[in-house]
């Protein structure tokens, strides 16, 4: 009887990075998602036991304790950390890991908001879309997360089932 080992693979191991001398987009590995919710009226005090400060406002980061946090709907958030990295959840916690159905995609460089500003329908200008900002959007119909990072610098979230199609329309972007 044969042995089968399954190994978890990039839908984008085979792109080559995009590189010109104001833009980088490359597949931004190493991270772990997950989609915490809740229901009850100490839920949230919960979860910042285990995560730190959460954000008050969908579309605001909180950062702290090595991770990044991320208020997506009223009582959801993603929660981006380390590879491997784990939360101590009380019970009222309802927790998915994401990083397995999720590719994130990194962009760097002066053009990287242009590039963006291409690909979907937001003001990507560095007054309106701020660091520590995110806007959950589509790229080519596909849904997405965009999360500012730094002035120039975003990590593009997409479902790996779109990963090729993503990667596809920032390169054309980048390129045009």
């Amino acid at each position: 009887m044969a042995e089968l080992t399954l190994d978890a693979r990039s839908p984008l191991e085979n792109v080559t990075p995009f590189k010109s001398e104001s833009l980088r987009i490359f597949e931004a590995q190493d991270y772990s998602l997950t989609l915490v919710a809740g229901f009850s009226k100490t839920f949230e005090k919960s979860l910042a036991a285990a995560a730190g400060k959460l954000p008050v406002d969908v579309g605001v980061v909180s950062n702290g304790n090595g991770l990044t946090v991320m208020r997506i709907a009223p009582q959801a958030f993603w929660i981006v950390g380390s590879p491997g990295h784990t939360l101590k959840l009380s019970n009222e916690c309802l927790a998915t890991p994401l990083t397995s159905s999720r590719i994130r995609i990194g962009l760097d460089g002066e053009t990287a908001r242009e590039t963006l500003a291409k690909c979907c329908a937001i003001d990507f200008h560095v007054t309106s879309f701020k660091p520590g900002q995110f806007a959950m959007t589509g790229i080519h119909h596909m849904p997405v997360l965009i999360h500012c990072i730094g002035p120039y610098a975003f990590h593009v979230y997409a479902m790996r089932s779109f990963a090729q199609t993503v990667w596809e329309e920032l390169t054309r972007a980048a390129r045009v």
